[in-house]
């Protein structure tokens, strides 16, 4: 949730999600790819994006 919460706070910016995390920007794309596979979403998508965000919002 963490990494999601930076990549979209970032505006889905790879580099800036990675230092945010201050790990390396591959972790951060394995890490969003993991998201993707487990909530069945595209992250490069705007809709998703929005509707993740959303829900990260409500948490």
């Amino acid at each position: 949730m963490r990494t999601l919460g930076a990549f979209l706070g970032h505006g889905g910016s790879w580099n800036a999600c990675a230092e945010r995390l201050h790990a390396h920007v591959n972790t951060a794309r394995y890490r969003i790819r993991r998201v993707d596979e487990l909530t069945g979403r595209d992250l490069s998508t705007m809709a998703d994006r929005v509707d993740l965000f959303l829900a990260l919002q409500a948490h």
